[in-house]
């Protein structure tokens, strides 16, 4: 299976009964401008503990 796949499956259960806040999920955060670095982090998901990425707008 798929690592990513498995890793959601893993997380669904304890946020959905909220025993695990979703935020605490987020590993990186990036502003908009940084899209592309943002993409080679998750698609480096491995390398970089990845689990969730977040690009934002905010200034």
């Amino acid at each position: 299976m798929n690592p990513a796949v498995n890793a959601t499956l893993l997380t669904n259960r304890p946020v959905a009964s909220q025993k695990l806040q979703p935020s605490q999920l987020i590993t990186h955060r990036f502003p908009f401008n940084q899209m592309l670095q943002a993409y080679e982090t998750f698609g480096n998901a491995m390398q970089e503990k990845a689990m969730k990425v977040i690009l934002s707008n905010d200034p």
